[in-house]
């Protein structure tokens, strides 16, 4: 099994991104805190620090928010230069049925996907897209129990599951092939409970490709519970 080759690419700030933010979560563990877009850490709502950094990486972007749980109070609290849109069966649907609505309301032939309820550092998005699929992926601050993947010597992602080092980052850009696969998989109704990364592995099972690639720098934390607040707050 081969190691994540480190990338480091050039931005092209003339070049219009494409977001999308699936922000639906019901996030059991952490309704005391609030819906977790609006968890403040650092005096700043984690939706606000994502946009910010979104905003400073690439000037040029259509961010698209899709929103579930406690989604007025997560609306007024987005920019009205994003795209909102509201997954009304949030508590009945996994994250895949957010992408979908996400989909929808994007004309472009690409996506950056970037979980909503993700810490990151403005290290994280320095990545160019280009004509090749990929996932972001890293060993070091996402929780050992967060979804991983293998990679093969080609530096290619070959599954997703869990028990393996390297995790995924929960940042995907999808074009071309594996993205018109995502729109089959997650349009299709009878899909409204899968995870993300199950519909990667079946995009990966149809003969979709994403390449690997890590970020040095990036700082990337999945926040599922208080501690993961806490752990932020640390390592920063």
């Amino acid at each position: 099994m081969g190691n994540a080759t480190r990338n480091i690419f050039k931005i092209k700030n003339n070049r219009e991104y494409n977001v999308l933010i699936p922000a639906a979560g019901l996030g059991t563990r952490m309704r005391s805190y609030s819906a977790k877009p609006i968890i403040k850490i650092a005096q700043k709502t984690l939706i606000q620090h994502q946009l910010d950094i979104i905003n400073g990486q690439w000037g040029k972007n259509t961010t698209t928010i899709v929103v579930g749980y406690d989604a007025n109070k997560v609306m007024n609290a987005i920019p009205n230069t994003t795209i909102k849109v509201e997954n009304e069966s949030y508590a009945t649907s996994n994250v895949v049925r957010s992408i979908g609505l996400g989909l929808r309301a994007h004309t472009r032939d690409s996506v950056i996907i970037i979980y909503g309820d993700l810490f990151i550092n403005a290290s994280s998005l320095r990545f160019e897209c280009g004509n090749e699929s990929f996932l972001v992926v890293e060993n070091q601050n996402m929780d050992i129990n967060e979804i991983g993947c293998t990679i093969s010597d080609t530096n290619k992602i070959e599954y997703m599951r869990y028990d393996t080092p390297m995790k995924w980052a929960q940042v995907a850009y999808l074009t071309g092939r594996e993205l018109e696969l995502m729109k089959n998989i997650a349009w299709n109704p009878n899909n409204k409970n899968l995870y993300g990364y199950e519909a990667i592995n079946i995009i990966l099972d149809k003969g979709g490709q994403f390449k690997s690639v890590n970020i040095p720098g990036a700082f990337f934390r999945d926040i599922d519970c208080a501690k993961d607040i806490t752990y932020i707050e640390e390592n920063l």
